[in-house]
């Protein structure tokens, strides 16, 4: 597996689940990487963002790599032990700003990339 270094702004944190395939609890974690758009991390132990006190508007530097069995374009692993807290987005104006930025105006358009969708 290859790993590459990634700076994400957490933007998505759903509620801890109980993983069967890793026994223990994992947190889907979706964001926006500097470089490459959406970022959807997961398994994302639950352990490790609690330890490092991770939140909504922080900027995690962590590796990342693409796993063999999820389709989507934005989905990553990411390498236990390489989290960190970098940086925090505390304005709201700029919160604004970068949440229009990221609007799909088309959904098709996102279902067509195979990108994470709901119906």
């Amino acid at each position: 597996m290859s790993w590459e270094k990634e700076s994400i702004l957490v933007l998505v944190k759903a509620a801890p689940n109980w993983s069967k395939k890793y026994k223990k609890y994992e947190i889907c974690t979706a964001g926006i990487s500097e470089t490459a758009g959406w970022r959807r991390l997961y398994p994302f132990p639950e352990t490790i963002m609690l330890k490092e006190g991770i939140r909504l508007w922080d900027i995690i530097e962590v590796e990342t790599a693409k796993p063999s069995d999820d389709p989507r374009s934005e989905s990553r692993k990411i390498r236990n032990g390489s989290v960190k807290v970098v940086d925090r987005i505390e304005d709201r104006k700029e919160r604004r700003k970068i949440i229009n930025s990221l609007a799909e105006p088309c959904l098709e358009k996102a279902r067509g990339e195979t990108k994470s969708c709901s119906d």
